[in-house]
Formats: C-alpha cells, sequence, structure tokens
C-alpha cells in the first residue's frame, strides 16, 4: 500500500504535464466548396445574396423511354423548387436576355413500371435518369452529371398504390436535389489546432475556446499589429475566419502563415488542404496575387 500511495501523486502529476502538453484546438463548422462550382464568392463567404440561373428547355430526346409528355413539367417545378430553396439562387426561363449560368436539362429515362403482383403484394416501380449540364454565362462548360432516383411503393394486394403522378413528381424531385446540392456549398465540422505563441496569441486561444471569435480575433489581430511576423497569430486569424464562414480571409492568413514560417508542419498541411478544397475558385489565384502585391508595397 505504501509503494501504491507514494505513486499515485507521480501519475497525477504525469496526467496534468500531459494534459498541459496537448495542443489546443476547436470543432470549426465549415464551408466546402461545391462539386459543380458556380457559385458567387459571396454566397461561399455565407453572405445571403441570391444568383440568377437560367433554366433552359428541358429536352426527352427518347420518347420510348418516357411515361408521361408530362414529365417535362414535372421535372421542370421540381428543378425551380430545389434551386429556390437553397435560398442561393433565383431561376428565370430560357428566353431570359442576361449574363447568368445556364442548365441543360436532358431527361434520358423517366417511366413507372407495370405494376407487379407477387406473393400477396402489388408494386409500382418509377424509375428515373437526367442529365443536367451547366454552363457559365460565357458559354464554358463549368460541369455535368447524370441522376438518377428509383422509388418503389409496395402494399399488400387491394391496397392503395400511389397515383402515377405522385411517382413521378417525386421522381423529380429526387433527381432535380441531387443535382442542385451540387450546386451549393456544404457546412461540414472539422478539427483545428492552434499555433501556441505569446500572451495575446495564448488570450486568443482561450476566447476561441470559449466560442467568442470576435474577441480572439482582436487579441490575434493586436498581436500581429505589435509584431507583424507574428507568425503564430495570424495563423489563428485564418482558423477565426473559417470559423465564421469567411474563407477568403481566412485562406489569406493560412498564405501568409505559411510564406512566414515554411518550415512549419501544422501551416503547411492546413494550406494544403484549402489549396486542395479552393483549388478551381479563382478567389486563390486572387489572393495569392494581392499578398504579392502587399510584399512589393512592404519592401517599397
Amino acid at each position: 500500500m505504501n509503494k501504491l500511495s507514494r505513486f499515485f501523486p507521480v501519475l497525477a502529476l504525469m496526467l496534468i504535464l500531459s494534459a498541459c502538453a496537448r495542443p489546443k484546438g476547436v470543432i470549426v463548422e465549415t464551408l466546402e466548396p461545391p462539386k459543380i462550382d458556380i457559385t458567387s464568392e459571396a454566397a461561399l463567404e455565407g453572405d445571403a445574396v441570391m444568383q440568377t440561373i437560367i433554366i433552359d428547355r428541358i429536352k426527352t430526346p427518347n420518347r420510348t423511354l418516357i411515361s408521361d409528355p408530362q414529365v417535362k413539367f414535372y421535372v421542370r417545378q421540381a428543378l425551380e423548387q430545389a434551386l429556390t430553396d437553397t435560398q442561393v439562387f433565383n431561376f428565370s426561363g430560357p428566353g431570359a436576355q442576361m449574363n447568368a449560368p445556364r442548365i441543360t436539362t436532358v431527361v434520358e429515362k423517366f417511366i413507372v413500371e407495370p405494376d407487379k403482383l407477387e406473393a400477396g403484394y402489388v408494386t409500382r416501380t418509377g424509375v428515373a435518369a437526367v442529365s443536367f449540364a451547366l454552363t457559365s454565362s460565357s458559354g464554358h462548360k463549368v460541369g455535368s452529371t447524370l441522376e438518377t432516383a428509383r422509388i418503389v411503393n409496395r402494399v399488400q394486394a387491394g391496397g392503395q398504390l400511389k397515383s402515377k403522378e405522385e411517382i413521378m413528381r417525386e421522381l423529380a424531385a429526387k433527381v432535380c436535389k441531387n443535382f442542385v446540392k451540387k450546386l451549393v456549398p456544404t457546412r461540414k465540422k472539422q478539427y483545428r489546432e492552434f499555433a501556441t505563441g505569446n500572451s495575446d496569441v495564448k488570450k486568443g486561444i482561450e476566447a476561441a475556446m470559449n466560442g467568442d471569435w470576435d474577441l480572439a480575433i482582436e487579441f490575434w489581430e493586436n498581436a500581429v499589429a505589435k509584431d507583424p511576423d507574428n507568425h503564430a497569430a495570424v495563423f489563428n486569424l485564418g482558423i477565426a475566419y473559417e470559423a465564421k464562414h469567411k474563407m477568403r480571409k481566412a485562406i489569406k492568413q493560412y498564405e501568409k502563415a505559411r510564406r512566414m514560417d515554411p518550415g512549419n508542419a501544422l501551416y503547411q498541411k492546413t494550406y494544403a488542404r484549402v489549396k486542395e478544397k479552393y483549388k478551381t475558385h479563382k478567389k486563390v489565384k486572387r489572393i495569392k496575387q494581392e499578398i504579392e502585391e502587399e510584399s512589393v508595397s512592404a519592401s517599397d
């Protein structure tokens, strides 16, 4: 017992030191860029700015794979609703005279199969395959996708099946929602590790850990004002702006920190992650150019 009692204080001290040495970080909700990216920069920054998309005439090239001529109406209605639900896009018809991205929709297959009776159950199945292509206002193809859907309605013999119209509307809603999801940023929760530093940096970390990002930004901006080479404060500002969905500012801070301390693995890893996600977005190129211009101005 004597030996054990002497061991416990040592163990407790080891645990305390281990906890103190562990890097501090937070879980932040970040904006991931769209898979098909024509979202305005304002929308990527989390601002409520509407962007208009033109919906071209919907095409049905193979009528033998279309159950009902109303299919085009169902798909168009579902596409308009899906765009409206994003609260990012407005839409206009094919005759609109404006510079705006265009959606071209081709219904490849859209059928409700004949009912099947088997083992005392009746099954009604709907199948859809719809191609969507997005072009920029200048005519450049931004992206395309084939969305498919299958709806199976099964009831006991004598029960009430969904109507053919209900199934077709559900199919249209499903393919259109899946397509539109690819046009808007998505929110994900990710872990971010802070860079350690002087007292202002540490105070900022504590404020961020308590959820007060505005106060954290104030501490880190003060740290940079006192010492422009304080790369830890610069890096942590990137985390703060990312947490506030200000990706333009976040990328700029991550890029600056990486340049200030090229050998820092945390900075390089974080910058590489952001660069990979936003490499197709024009904002990264503009931010790099801005930093280059700032460096030139500072040296002058």
